[in-house]
């Protein structure tokens, strides 16, 4: 058991101020709060709100910012590269892109590549539409 006047005088040694002023990661955050453009409560007026008038506080005078989130993944542009990306990412899809990329080779293969490639992209398809589906949904 420790003595209860060591810890005192330990307590006493070193200071709350003391050690926040030596901690690098709260000078850096004390620095970045006071250069924050915008201080709570220092503007001198504030912009009207109406009630239940969404043209009144969708004017670009009142400077309001957008209160809008989107859950979604992806965007239009965006779709077919990360599903690609999701779908290659896995075992299964790299393991018959090699049988496809195999039955290519006349000379290995007993198949036509058509049977492999119908069967990749049939993989690839549904994948995509159900991805499209889920985010839809999640809008």
């Amino acid at each position: 058991m420790e003595d209860p006047s060591t810890f005192s005088s330990f307590s006493k040694k070193l200071r709350p101020k003391a050690l926040i002023k030596k901690n690098p990661v709260v000078a850096k955050v004390k620095k970045l709060q006071d250069k924050r453009k915008h201080k709570e409560g220092s503007r001198e007026s504030y912009p009207p709100v109406y009630f239940n008038d969404d043209q009144k506080n969708s004017q670009k005078s009142n400077n309001f910012p957008s209160n809008t989130f989107t859950t979604s993944k992806y965007t239009l542009i965006s779709f077919p590269f990360k599903v690609l990306w999701e779908q290659f990412s896995k075992a299964t899809t790299l393991y018959f892109s090699s049988i496809v990329i195999i039955s290519l080779i006349p000379q290995i293969s007993p198949l036509t590549p058509w049977t492999s490639i119908l069967g990749l992209s049939f993989i690839l398809v549904v994948a995509a539409v159900r991805e499209g589906w889920e985010d839809f949904v999640s809008i």
